[in-house]
C-alpha cells in the first residue's frame, strides 16, 4: 500500500511551488540536504572541486543586512561556502546580475540555488564569476538525488513534503518522527477538502504572542496549549509557524509526525536550537512519553505541546517524572471560544457572498466552534446543503458532522468499506480509547488485517 502523494508527482521533480511552500520552506529543505553532508563538486577552470559539507545554517534573518547570502556552509579544509535561495517561479538574466551584485562577502564559492528551470545566458552570466556556481530547479532535484545518502534523503523529504515523496524519488518508505509544517498540515491545505486551514486566522493574537515569548524565554522548555476540540488549536499552530524563521532566526520548528519511534537518532542531527510542536498530545501516550523520556538532557530543545484540558494533570506527571522541573513548563491560559463577533468575522470569510443571508444562523449553530462554521459554510458554499435541508441548528449540525463520514470514502477507496466501517464502528463501541501500539495490535486480527502498522495508517488516513 502506497501513501498517496500529496500532489500530482512527475516522480523526478519536487513541488517548490506547491501550495504552502513558500521561501523559508525552502532555506529550511536545503539547509537539511546540506547537514546530510553531500560532497558538492564544481568545476574551477576545467579543474574538479570535492569538498564535503560539514554542517550548514541559516545565515541572519530576512529584513537583516545578509551579505547577499542565506545560507552558510561549513566544508572540508576550513572553507566556508555561501547560498543565496531565490524561491520563485520565473527568473531572468537582469535578476542573475543584481543576485551576484548584491552578495558583498569573499567567500570560496557562492551558490545561487533558483527554484524554477533558467536560460543558458543565466548560466553564462554565472560562469563569467569566479567561484559562483548557478543551480536551478533541474539541478537541485539532480543534486539532492545523487549526492546524499538515499535513506537520509527519504527522510528529508518526508520532513518538508510528506509521505509520497521517498517513494516517488527512491522507491523506498520515506519516514521519521520529525516533519515540517506545511507537510504536517498539507491535507488540510488541498483544495475540496470540507475542513481545512486555508481560511484566515481569525483571533488568537494573544496565543501567537504566548508562544514567541515562550521560545525568547531561555529558562523555559515546555509550553502546554489547552483547549477542547474544535477550537482552532491545529489552525493557531500553523498559522504561528510561518515565518517563524523570521521571528525567531537560527531557531528551527519541526512538528511531530505522530509516529512512535526512537527519537534519540533524530534529535541527534536535528539543527539546534530547536523547537518541537506535539499537537494532539492527549491522544498519543506512547509517542509522549518515548519523546518526554529523550527532552531533559537536551537542553537546546524547547517543546510545545497541544491537547485538550483533561490528562493535563497526567502530562504533567510525565514531564516531572523524566527531569523536569515545574519552573521549566509553562501552562499556557486555556483557550476559549471565538467571540460572537469574531465568530461573525469567521463566517464572513467562509461564506460566499452569495450565500450571506446564512451567516446569521450559521454563526448562532457553529456555537463559537470554528471547526462547524467551516465545514457548514463549505457544504452550503458546494450547495451540498440548500434551503429545507435543516429545520433548526441541531439539524444542521447533524448534516454538518454526516459530511465528515462521507469524507471517508476516499479511506475506503484505499483500504476497503468493510475494514473502514468496522474500525470505526469499533472506535464508536470502546471510544474514549487510546491509539497506541497495543490497541493496534489487538484491533489488526479483528478487522481482518495482517499488520498492526495497517491500522495505524488506516487510523492516520481517517
Amino acid at each position: 500500500m502506497n501513501p498517496r502523494l500529496p500532489v500530482q508527482s512527475v516522480r523526478q521533480t519536487l513541488p517548490f511551488h506547491h501550495q504552502g511552500f513558500g521561501w523559508d520552506t525552502f532555506e529550511d529543505f536545503f539547509c537539511d540536504f546540506l547537514n546530510a553532508q553531500p560532497v558538492i563538486v564544481v568545476n574551477d577552470a576545467g579543474t574538479e572541486i570535492r569538498r564535503k559539507v560539514i554542517r550548514a545554517r541559516p545565515f541572519g534573518r530576512k529584513g537583516d543586512s545578509q551579505f547577499g547570502i542565506d545560507l552558510l556552509a561549513e566544508m572540508e579544509r576550513g572553507e566556508a561556502w555561501d547560498f543565496q535561495c531565490k524561491h520563485v517561479t520565473k527568473w531572468s538574466p537582469e535578476k542573475t546580475r543584481k543576485a551576484i551584485a548584491a552578495y558583498e562577502r569573499d567567500s570560496p564559492r557562492r551558490f545561487l540555488l533558483v527554484t524554477c528551470e533558467v536560460s543558458e545566458e543565466c548560466h553564462k552570466i554565472v560562469a563569467e564569476n569566479p567561484g559562483w556556481a548557478l543551480w536551478d530547479a533541474r539541478e537541485i532535484n539532480r543534486r539532492f538525488r545523487d549526492s546524499i545518502e538515499m535513506a537520509r534523503a527519504a527522510q528529508v523529504l518526508f520532513t518538508h513534503f510528506g509521505p509520497g515523496w521517498a517513494e516517488a524519488f527512491f522507491g523506498i518508505a520515506g519516514d521519521g518522527p520529525l516533519i515540517g509544517a506545511e507537510a504536517k498540515f498539507e491535507r488540510h491545505l488541498r483544495e475540496g477538502i470540507r475542513f481545512h486551514h486555508r481560511h484566515a486566522l481569525i483571533g488568537r493574537s494573544e496565543f501567537v504572542t504566548q508562544l514567541d515569548d515562550f521560545v525568547r524565554n531561555k529558562k523555559a522548555r515546555v509550553f502546554i496549549l489547552t483547549g477542547r476540540g474544535g477550537l482552532g488549536k491545529s489552525r493557531l499552530l500553523l498559522h504561528w509557524s510561518r515565518d517563524f524563521s523570521t521571528r525567531h532566526p537560527g531557531n528551527t520548528l519541526r512538528f511531530l509526525s505522530d509516529k512512535c519511534a526512537d527519537f534519540g537518532p533524530s534529535l541527534q542531527v536535528a539543527p539546534q536550537p530547536l523547537t518541537l510542536v506535539f499537537d494532539d498530545a492527549h491522544r498519543l501516550d506512547d509517542v509522549r512519553r518515548a519523546l518526554f523520556h529523550e527532552l531533559p538532557r537536551r537542553e537546546h530543545i524547547k517543546l510545545v505541546l497541544s491537547l485538550r484540558p483533561g490528562p493535563i494533570g497526567q502530562v504533567m506527571q510525565e514531564l516531572t517524572g523524566v527531569g523536569f522541573d515545574t519552573t521549566e513548563i509553562i501552562p499556557g491560559e486555556p483557550m476559549k471560544p471565538l467571540t460572537a463577533e469574531q465568530t461573525m468575522e469567521f463566517v464572513d470569510a467562509a461564506l460566499r457572498p452569495e450565500f450571506s443571508k446564512y451567516r446569521h444562523f450559521l454563526r448562532s449553530a457553529s456555537r463559537d466552534c470554528p471547526l462547524v462554521a467551516v465545514l457548514g459554510a463549505e457544504l452550503i458554499n458546494s450547495g451540498a446543503l440548500k434551503d429545507g435541508d435543516w429545520k433548526n441548528a441541531v439539524e444542521f449540525r447533524t448534516h454538518v458532522f454526516d459530511s465528515l463520514l462521507k469524507d471517508a470514502a476516499l479511506v475506503e477507496k484505499e483500504f476497503g468499506a468493510q475494514p473502514t466501517d468496522d474500525f470505526l464502528r469499533l472506535l464508536a463501541l470502546l471510544g474514549p480509547v487510546k491509539l497506541d501500539a497495543a490497541f493496534f495490535a489487538k484491533a489488526a486480527p479483528f478487522l481482518a488485517m495482517q499488520h498492526a502498522d495497517h491500522v495505524s495508517h488506516l487510523r492516520d488516513a481517517l
